[in-house]
């Protein structure tokens, strides 16, 4: 597996602040050369066409596509309206859930099951267990599902306190 270069992006990138924003994007980048590019979007409030412009000089220079992460809805919304969600992988940040007052079914070493409604059923694992797990158990899931294998149906991945 190649490396991953994770770069937190926060605030608001505007025209006011894009040129500061792509001097420490591409410092932050020189320091992983070979490294693929993930950006965590988990806590930007908005970005302009001048923020925009800086992601997408950002992509030019990649052999890949880089990754935006925890994608809230107003600034995926503004991604999808420019196309910019066509440009980049991006993975939203899913929604918050509770689970109070949902029947627990079944307990096992990632976590636990809980009944929702009749038709839905949410897996809620283990605080230890990063979010790539859950994407990667999702995908195969999905995998297993198109290739005939039984297997459950994962329509969403939600957040519950600090579990997914």
């Amino acid at each position: 597996m190649s490396e991953k270069l994770i770069i937190p992006v926060q605030g608001r990138i505007s025209s006011d602040n894009a040129a500061s924003f792509e001097k420490e994007l591409f410092e932050k980048r020189k320091s992983a050369p070979e490294a693929s590019v993930e950006l965590d979007l988990s806590d930007l409030e908005y970005i302009s066409s001048a923020g925009l412009r800086v992601l997408l000089k950002l992509q030019k220079g990649e052999k890949e596509k880089v990754r935006l992460t925890q994608v809230n809805k107003s600034v995926y919304s503004i991604l999808d309206a420019t196309g910019f969600n066509r440009i980049f992988e991006v993975a939203k940040a899913p929604r918050e859930i509770s689970i109070e007052g949902c029947e627990l079914i079944n307990k096992g070493g990632n976590g636990e099951a809980y009944r929702i409604d009749e038709d839905t059923i949410l897996k809620l694992y283990n605080p230890s267990i990063p979010y790539s797990v859950v994407e990667d158990e999702q995908r195969k899931a999905s995998n297993a599902l198109i290739a005939g294998v039984p297997a459950a149906i994962s329509f969403d991945t939600v957040k519950c306190r600090d579990r997914f």
